[in-house]
């Protein structure tokens, strides 16, 4: 029995046969089809209606000789029937009143009758395998008495044709201008139509042979009201799409005791389905789907034991399942009583919102060979005797919520079992070994699981798998031997298709991998731990068209062997460590759709071959070591339209102007590099561009009008270069403009106010000195050029007529306008040195913090005083609260301090560090001078105020940071680092990094300030030698790294060093230089006992007291997860803060290490409860955007601790059309 609760398969033309079908019985004595030939329809006065039913229905004939017999009513049985002819298809023909005995004539053509003939309608070809015929017209002339016809299928026998004779039919027909004509004939050329008195009509569809007995009470011919329908036993077919009845009739099946076949799919069907349907003992396949039915599932259709094929599919049926659908809206659970159903082949309940377990009845269908539960809610596990039904050939329970352990021996009874969907649940556990005795599986998807342990060897026994989907689940490796299933899987010599990305593969890929079969076209094994090279001989794969090794740690440059896949589609290499030259040959991989490289160490130049792959789509080389120009070759692949990405690598030279050829790229990114020259005006030709990134290079001159004619243009970045001139007013009319930045260049005059300036969150011009104008949030000087000129005009013609009066007041004069120019001119070193912060007077500075009262101020050191202030706007409409930096010039390293402070922070961007908001550089009112630095404020102090708070109780109850926000805070600061040491403009080493300059800001995001004594890293050694060491030691004491104490020059290793004593003080809660750490014992010395059991010892004091529940119990799994997270912390410090440089991590390694020790401690947290989830939070508040390239350039550093890998996995089988 074939069962479809989903949407059907079944072909829209006649399918092969299925289940228990048969061929229909020929002269030779084959199977002979069911006994009943004809279905009656009882209507009372009306009289009566007869369809035949087999596989011919009316006139049509089935392939293997069905034959219709006609018999003016009244006449003897023995009277001489049609001769026997071959009719073309799609020709009319019909017989003649006065020729009715003699001839059978078909357009133009007569045969003559013969004394047994037979009409035999076949294809033109008259052979056995021709298709069914199309007849287009068949039409009995004869005028009465002949107003009474009889149907009747005669069968081929052994001698004498064998016939069964009905009841008489009355057939008229209305011709197009109301006529009423005696005769058959058919409409449209698919459809026939019998009037039946003056209501009823039998409708047959020729070219899928189905019949239907409608009510035309109201001689409707185009609404007619279904009583019956049903097809030959052979085709399962559908009644065309025009039929529009409004409702199915209750009467079915109330005198069709022995109807086998009823196909009512396809229509307009709408009302419920009629329980009198269970009253048809005899039927075998029922056929409702693709109708607007509604209401419940009769229950009583569950007693048609004997049916074998049943099909709701896309209706609007509701409430509970007593059978089967798909697509619908069907809840609660699956009836135990469908494991009465023996005969069942087919259950397919998909794509319905059912709930609960599998009925363990359901292993009773002992005939089932295809089983679909997939995308629904059930749940618990796969009840033992599912795995019994030996006929099961495909098992699909994909996207539920089904969970537990398959049992070891689940597959040894499937010997059948060819396709297997289980991905997208929630099972654990070993993947049985007994897969390998289902040999005939061919589809096995266990992705998106928990499954764990080693892939079993035994899979490659599996020697028709095409596709493995194990991807997103536990499952592991590390050492060689946990990579013998690749090697078992090449004996798979069908596979297709592999997939294990985002799971816990590690060590080195083997060898093997090279082997798999020739047919591989798609290998996807990213988002692991692998590391190694790739294998040498990994080309072999010649038919490959999809290589993902993204997000692992590969090694070394691409095998030559590369060159063999002529079939790539795509690659997909993406942050890893892979480095050397790309080959010139890669150019030869011309089927290339996307090139993505990103994130790895690749150096040379960008081959120009590139330009070769003329199918290519997304090219992304973002964040390498490419030098050199950006090759011409690539802007003109036509197809190139979705991305192309260069930034963040060493490439010089000008924009090509060729980048006009991209006529269709959407996304071009080549910011971070070292590029020269003008934006190329043939930029406009880029049309359907929507984000453009040249950030952070040495461009210069104006911006190109042209650029303002890319209509789609979404985002723009231009911050960071050389631009001058003036803002073109036309930004503002770009339409889709949302995000402008053209901060930190030397941009001049008014700033307009239209378009995406109207919006002070959508722009960002910092950065720009000589600006003006602008929507007032944004601060600017009022553009008054006319006034000033004429202001300076009074002033020379006062001063000579001063001049003119007395020498005295001259020389007085002179004497006043000297002593300011030199004191101006001695700060324009400083100006140029520190270009492209916003400048603001001491006088609103005095007005910001009340004088610099003592009530504002924030803290004091060696070089200055920071208080607390609030700036009024351009126009006194608002005020924002600022930290005001106050240098004391009279201190020698004050000065060199703010320099370094402004030189540093001059092009750096990102959420983790203290943002400039603008600087003074100006007289006091005693004359002195006068230099300060005013930062955004942040009112949660430093992490310092956090973890040694004041001994004022109320204040050290109120500041306590969880482990998660301590961890979270950790991690901004080891982000800030990597932008700082390898990401930025500039290599910056800060030297000071300590818990008093890591600030924390409203939503306790972390950002790190004071860049008084940080330095620009220089390439060659000997200008690093001359601009650091010359410095003495940097730092203080405790944070400083130890090689600083001996003279040695500043290095990212001493940011690491610094970095990671913070990690250690934020875990224990201990300065490095506590007083209790006497007689030569080190911060590093107090925390090493608690990688060795005594973790409680030395973790912060207020960690253990509020999770003491969680310390006590370390053998709860979520505590002892916690405990490990608190451990792996404490390592992270020590490794990092060895004595030797060298030996210390990278900003990487530490930012991908924290962020697995923060999602380990948030899966922790959910799973405690009670007083452990009091303690353990979800962490911080949701945080905001940065603004402007801060936000861009956190998006880049990866910032957001989300399920990066697992997008990324999910991106990939997005492309996939699996099942």
């Amino acid at each position: 029995m074939l069962l479809l609760l989903h949407r059907s398969r079944l072909p829209r033309s006649p399918p092969p046969p299925h289940g228990n079908h048969r061929d229909p019985p020929a002269a030779d004595g084959r199977a002979s089809p069911p006994a009943i030939s004809f279905i009656c329809f009882d209507r009372g006065d009306d009289g009566y209606v007869i369809a035949a039913h087999g596989d011919s229905v009316l006139f049509r004939m089935s392939w293997n000789d069905y034959f219709v017999y006609m018999a003016a009513a009244g006449k003897p049985p023995s009277l001489t029937l049609l001769p026997v002819c071959d009719i073309p298809m799609n020709e009319r023909c019909w017989v003649s009143k006065d020729r009715f005995k003699d001839s059978f004539r078909t357009t133009g053509r007569v045969f003559d009758q013969q004394d047994t003939g037979i009409l035999r309608l076949r294809g033109e070809d008259g052979g056995e395998e021709a298709p069914p015929p199309l007849v287009a017209q068949l039409q009995i002339a004869q005028e009465p008495p002949f107003d009474t016809a009889e149907l009747c299928v005669l069968r081929p026998g052994h001698g004498h044709p064998e016939w069964e004779l009905k009841t008489a039919v009355p057939i008229v027909h209305h011709d197009g201008g109301g006529e009423r004509r005696h005769g058959l004939e058919m409409w449209q050329e698919t459809n026939v139509a019998v009037p039946v008195g003056d209501r009823f009509m039998c409708w047959a569809n020729y070219d899928l042979a189905t019949f239907l007995i409608c009510d035309m009470a109201a001689a409707d011919l185009d609404n007619p009201k279904l009583l019956y329908g049903g097809s030959p036993p052979l085709e399962a077919a559908f009644v065309s799409s025009r039929w529009t009845s409004p409702s199915t009739s209750s009467e079915i099946g109330a005198s069709m005791k022995n109807l086998a076949y009823l196909y009512l799919e396809g229509n307009r069907l709408s009302g419920q389905i009629p329980r009198s349907l269970a009253e048809l003992p005899s039927i075998q396949e029922l056929s409702l789907g693709s109708n607007g039915l509604s209401g419940e599932i009769p229950p009583a259709l569950g007693n048609l034991t004997g049916l074998s094929f049943l099909s709701l599919s896309e209706n609007s049926l509701s409430g509970a399942s007593p059978l089967y659908l798909n697509k619908n809206t069907l809840s609660g659970t699956i009836p135990s009583c469908l494991g009465n159903l023996n005969s069942l082949l087919e259950l397919a309940l998909s794509d319905n919102t059912l709930s609960g377990a599998i009925p363990s009845s359901l292993g009773r269908l002992s005939r089932l060979s295809s089983l679909h539960l997939s995308s629904n809610n059930l749940s618990g596990l796969i009840p033992d005797p599912i795995w019994n039904i030996s006929s099961l050939t495909v098992f699909g329970v994909q996207y539920n919520m089904l969970s537990g352990m398959l049992p070891a021996n689940a597959f040894s009874t499937l010997p059948h079992l060819q396709e297997v969907y289980m991905d997208n649940n929630q099972f654990h556990g070993h993947i049985p070994a007994s897969v390998a005795n289902a040999s005939n599986i061919s589809m096995l998807t266990f992705g998106v699981n928990s499954f764990s342990g080693v892939v079993p060897e035994e899979m490659g026994r599996l020697r028709n798998l095409g596709t493995l989907v194990l991807a997103e689940t536990l499952l592991q490796a590390e050492g060689p031997n946990d990579w013998k299933f690749m090697t078992a899987l090449t004996n798979c010599s069908n596979l297709q298709h592999v997939e294990m990305g985002a799971c816990k593969l590690g060590g080195v890929l083997p060898d093997s991998v090279s082997n798999l079969s020739s047919s591989l076209v798609y290998l996807s094994i990213g988002a692991n731990r692998i590391s190694g090279s790739l294998p040498r001989d990994i080309g072999n794969l010649v038919n490959l068209e999809s290589l993902v090794l993204f997000n692992n740690s590969l090694t070394g440059s691409l095998p030559s062997s590369f060159i063999k896949f002529k079939n790539l589609h795509r690659l997909i290499l993406f942050n890893n460590k892979l480095s050397g030259y790309l080959p010139l040959t890669i150019g030869n991989l011309t089927q290339i759709t996307n090139l993505e490289l990103y994130g790895n160490a690749f150096s040379g130049t960008i081959p120009s071959t590139l330009g070769n792959m003329t199918r290519l789509f997304e090219l992304n080389l973002a964040h390498n070591n490419f030098i050199g120009p950006i090759p011409t070759e690539i802007f003109s692949i036509p197809t190139l339209s979705e991305t192309l990405d260069v930034s963040h690598n060493k490439l010089e030279g000008s924009v090509p102007k060729e980048i006009g050829e991209l006529k269709n790229i959407v996304e071009f990114h080549a910011d971070s590099n070292k590029l020269s020259g003008e934006i190329p005006s043939t930029i406009s030709g880029c049309q359907l561009l929507q984000h453009l990134s040249l950030q952070n290079n040495f461009l210069n001159g104006n911006i190109p009008i042209a650029l303002t004619q890319l209509a789609g243009l979404d985002t723009l970045d231009l911050s960071g270069n050389n631009l001058s001139g003036q803002i073109p007013k036309s930004l503002g009319d770009m339409p889709l403009l949302h995000s402008l930045n053209l901060s930190f260049n030397s941009f001049q005059g008014e700033v307009p106010t239209n378009g995406v300036f109207a919006n002070a969150s959508e722009i960002y011009i910092q950065g720009n000195a000589n600006i003006c104008g602008g929507i007032p949030e944004l601060r600017l000087p009022q553009c008054s050029l006319k006034s000033i000129k004429k202001k300076k005009h009074q002033i020379l013609l006062l001063a000579l007529i001063v001049c003119l009066v007395s020498t005295l007041v001259i020389f007085s004069l002179l004497y006043m306008l000297l002593t300011c120019h030199k004191r101006r001119k001695k700060e324009v070193p400083a100006m140029t040195s520190i270009q492209g912060h916003p400048m603001i007077t001491f006088k609103q500075l005095v007005k910001a913090t009340d004088g610099f009262s003592p009530a504002n101020l924030l803290g004091s050191g060696s070089l200055g005083s920071v208080y607390k202030g609030e700036l009024d706007s351009q126009h006194g409409e608002s005020t924002s609260s600022i930290a005001v930096k106050v240098l004391k010039l009279e201190t020698p390293k004050a000065v060199k301090s703010f320099t370094a402070e402004c030189e540093a922070l001059r092009n750096m961007r990102h959420r983790n560090l203290v943002k400039i908001v603008t600087i003074c550089s100006s007289i006091d009112n005693k004359g002195n001078d006068f230099k300060a630095i005013v930062y955004d404020f942040m009112p949660n102090g430093s992490l310092e105020d956090w973890l040694h708070p004041e001994t004022n109780y109320d204040q050290a109850e109120q500041r306590h940071l969880n482990l998660h926000q301590r961890v979270t805070i950790l991690l901004d600061v080891a982000c800030a680092l990597d932008y700082l040491h390898c990401l930025g403009p500039e290599s910056i080493i800060h030297c000071d990094i300590k818990s008093s300059n890591v600030l924390l800001d409203a939503d306790m995001v972390a950002h790190v300030g004071d860049f008084g004594l940080a330095r620009i890293l220089v390439e060659e050694s000997s200008l690093v030698q001359q601009s650091t060491s010359s410095m003495g030691f940097r730092g203080t004491i405790g944070y400083a790294a130890p090689e600083y104490g001996v003279g040695n020059i500043a290095s990212t290793h001493g940011d690491i060093y610094s970095y990671r004593i913070l990690v250690l003080e934020t875990v224990s809660g201990k300065r490095p230089t506590d007083t209790t750490f006497g007689h030569g014992l080190s911060l590093r010395q107090y925390v090493e006992p608690g990688l060795h059991g005594r973790l409680m010892d030395v973790v912060d004091r207020k960690l253990v007291l509020d999770s003491k529940s969680w310390v006590q119990t370390p053998d709860i799994s979520p505590c002892k997860e916690i405990n490990e997270c608190l451990v792996s912390l404490l390592r992270l410090g020590l490794s990092c803060s060895q004595e030797l440089p060298s030996s210390r991590m990278q900003t990487g390694d530490v930012i991908s290490e924290l962020h697995d020790i923060k999602e380990s401690l948030s899966m922790a947290s959910i799973m405690l409860t009670g007083a452990f989830t009091t303690t353990i939070e979800a962490g911080p508040p949701p945080r905001r955007r940065s603004a402007g390239g801060e936000a861009a350039a956190d998006a880049e550093l990866g910032g957001a601790t989300g399920n990066v890998l697992t997008d990324a996995v999910r991106r990939e089988r997005g492309a996939l059309n699996l099942k």
